[in-house]
């Protein structure tokens, strides 16, 4: 069974069109700052699609929010940063690749006592009237 966190991370991954995502860490922040252990960043999100990503990824922290009762947050980083100070990050193993492997049960729709699978389904971001 994987963990609500890595749960949340696949969904994150699958609306940031499988861009490079990951957990804040000591690798990517310096600093400890409240929330940081519900904190993901995004990779290579050019300047004009970050209002659209975080408009995708709305309803799912609003979901996670409700049900674990932690706010999440959102870093987002531009390709020309990434090549700059993250270019590590488009080489780790992706996880999505790594949860193939495992027996029948234990992929990001199968969390059980973790996260309710509803909490993960994806609904389209709502449009302004």
């Amino acid at each position: 069974m994987i963990s609500e966190r890595d749960a949340v991370l696949e969904v994150v991954r699958r609306l940031a069109d499988d861009r490079p995502v990951r957990w804040v860490d000591s690798r990517t922040s310096a600093g400890d700052f409240d929330g940081r252990e519900w904190t993901i960043e995004v990779y290579d999100v050019a300047k004009a699609d970050r209002r659209a990503l975080r408009e995708k990824l709305w309803d799912l922290f609003s979901k996670v929010r409700r049900y674990t009762g932690k706010p999440m947050s959102l870093v987002t980083h531009t390709p020309e940063d990434t090549n700059a100070f993250y270019a590590w990050v488009r080489t780790e193993p992706n996880r999505d690749t790594a949860l193939r492997g495992r027996p029948r049960g234990h992929g990001p729709r199968a969390i059980g006592r973790d996260l309710p699978a509803r909490l993960l389904q994806h609904t389209p971001p709502r449009r302004a009237a």
